[in-house]
């Protein structure tokens, strides 16, 4: 072969290589990463992470209470809350009354001084005569203040409810009812006043009623009654200063009274209806107690 010939063979294929430029490696070699391809560890670095997320927002408020930390009772605002124990109503109570009521103990062992610096053993009104006004009594303004009085005003009020129904019993513990027996106005007696009288001034020293005590509420003060359906009956009351004081709640306390609903059974409406015998006739006697702080007032009938 000539010269010439071998030096184009040798020339023709590096002038293909210096033609196609370089060679693409990965047509040929499958394992090799495409063109601009990141690495693995650079994709794990770049990619978001799940605890990179935002939180979740928090679910709608179902409007039920924590029932770990919900009080344990709740009161509504539109009712109102209990009463507190032992709370009471000033309404007069309409449930029988009591018959163990005990009086306050007026048979006190001192010296018996007033006030006013007098000494008292027991002023009686047997002669008509009224007790005390002045000292501790001053602010009273009683609808009776004597013996006499007290059975005027018994008769007053018996005509003031004359139209009532009648009530025969011990009072809260009988019946009304429409017989009437009984006057409506008793004969005044001074022979009882004298029986009434003697029981006032052994209560003005002893300060021990005789009877069962009523009241309608517990605030008033009680009456005492004994004798009922018989033909010895009496009622009793006992005054403190202040319990007619008209500047106050008025005869709010005053027990023989005819806005007192035991003593308009006991002794304003009383009439047993022929459960018992026919009394007609009244004394009345009152007197205060030794230490002057309580005035005792006494009712007897007879037939």
């Amino acid at each position: 072969m000539r010269p010439l010939a071998l030096l184009a063979l040798v020339l023709v294929p590096l002038a293909g290589c210096a033609e196609g430029g370089t060679e693409d490696i990965s047509a040929s070699d499958p394992t090799a990463p495409p063109p601009h391809a990141l690495p693995d560890d650079a994709r794990a670095e770049d990619a978001p992470r799940r605890d990179d997320a935002p939180p979740a927002p928090p679910a709608p408020d179902s409007g039920t209470v924590d029932t770990a930390v919900a009080p344990e009772t709740s009161v509504s605002e539109d009712t109102d809350p209990p009463a507190p124990p032992g709370d009471t109503s000033s309404a007069p109570d309409t449930a029988s009354a009591p018959d163990t009521i005990t009086p306050p103990d007026d048979s006190s062992t001192d010296s018996g001084v007033s006030d006013t610096g007098s000494v008292s053993d027991g002023v009686t009104t047997g002669d008509g005569s009224t007790l005390p006004t002045d000292g501790i009594w001053s602010k009273d303004k009683p609808y009776y203040n004597s013996a006499s009085e007290l059975c005027d005003y018994v008769n007053a009020s018996r005509k003031l409810s004359s139209s009532h129904e009648r009530y025969k019993g011990f009072p809260w513990k009988g019946a009304y009812h429409s017989i009437k027996t009984w006057p409506i106005s008793f004969t005044h007696d001074l022979s009882l006043d004298t029986v009434a009288q003697l029981e006032a001034d052994r209560l003005a020293k002893e300060g021990t009623p005789v009877g069962g005590s009523t009241a309608d509420s517990s605030w008033r003060n009680p009456i005492w009654v004994s004798g009922t359906n018989t033909s010895s009956y009496m009622v009793t009351s006992q005054d403190e200063p202040g319990d007619w004081d008209p500047t106050t709640s008025f005869a709010s306390k005053a027990a023989l009274i005819e806005s007192n609903g035991s003593a308009r059974m006991g002794l304003f409406y009383q009439d047993p209806g022929g459960g018992g015998p026919v009394l007609t006739r009244m004394g009345c006697g009152g007197a205060l107690a030794l230490d002057g702080k309580s005035k005792w007032w006494v009712v007897v009938l007879r037939p």
